[in-house]
């Protein structure tokens, strides 16, 4: 993306059409060190999967955190591999897939997702 050739995109553009996690998402899903090009295709997938993430967990208010110590390990052994986000993202997905809710929610917000309004966990 340039400038000077017109295909630049703004953020506060996005921001008129997409959520600020699904942007995070997109973000997230392009490993750090490799590079990417945005297709507005990539981000309206990361809003379809932020939408499922919380959809799916929309239930958890006021919920007791309770993490399984084996997929705490998992999460962080995958970070601890050279931060390696797309894969943690889809470990976040595979763990809303097992219904485990509450620990994906965790684990969503470990990588800095805000929780919508209606979401929120007692320690």
């Amino acid at each position: 993306m340039s400038k000077s050739k017109g295909n630049l995109v703004m953020v506060s553009s996005l921001l008129k059409k997409y959520s600020p996690n699904a942007i995070r998402w997109l973000l997230l899903s392009n490993h750090w060190n490799k590079n990417w090009e945005y297709l507005e295709k990539d981000l309206k997938e990361a809003q379809r999967k932020v939408d499922l993430i919380e959809n799916s967990c929309g239930h958890l208010e006021g919920v007791k955190l309770n993490l399984d110590g084996a997929s705490t390990e998992k999460f962080s052994k995958i970070m601890d591999n050279n931060l390696n986000t797309p894969k943690a993202l889809e470990f976040i997905l595979q763990v809303v897939k097992e219904k485990s809710f509450n620990e994906a929610m965790f684990f969503y917000q470990m990588l800095g997702f805000k929780l919508p309004q209606k979401l929120g966990f007692v320690l």
